[in-house]
């Protein structure tokens, strides 16, 4: 969760560091905002781009489903989701084929998430290190 704080649910801004499609690090997906609020489900791109979905979640069944395009025409991409790390980490898993089963749980032998929240947040640390740093000798020149 962006925010560094446990989350009650879903709704929120969530920042991808991890991705896998099957169990394949999917690296496009690394840098990506995803924010879940009111049946609308907006994804900001590492460019600033964003996209807007209708999106439909039921926290208690665990499940979101993505509308792509108008919801009378459109199709649908089910998916299923769990709350990992005290609510720190979203796990979403989809069926990208249009109007596709839903999963039925997240995949089993992902890495775990406290660990990977664990290296992400020393990354995230050691990298504002460097920039104060670098901010420090930039100043005294």
């Amino acid at each position: 969760h962006e925010s560094g704080q446990a989350s009650s649910g879903v709704d929120g801004v969530w920042h991808c560091f991890q991705a896998f499609q099957g169990s394949m690090p999917a690296g496009s997906w690394i840098g990506r905002h995803i924010e879940i609020q009111q049946d609308v489900l907006t994804v900001t791109m590492a460019d600033a781009t964003k996209e807007d979905f209708t999106c439909v979640v039921d926290e208690l069944a665990c499940t979101i489903d993505v509308v792509y395009g108008a919801r009378e025409d459109g199709y649908f991409v089910r998916g299923v989701f769990q709350l990992e790390s005290g609510g720190e980490v979203l796990i979403a898993c989809r069926n990208e084929r249009p109007n596709g089963a839903r999963p039925d749980c997240v995949p089993e032998g992902l890495p775990v998430a406290q660990e990977l929240l664990e290296a992400y947040r020393a990354q995230d640390r050691g990298a504002s290190a460097r920039a104060a740093s670098l901010a420090g000798r930039i100043a005294s020149l």
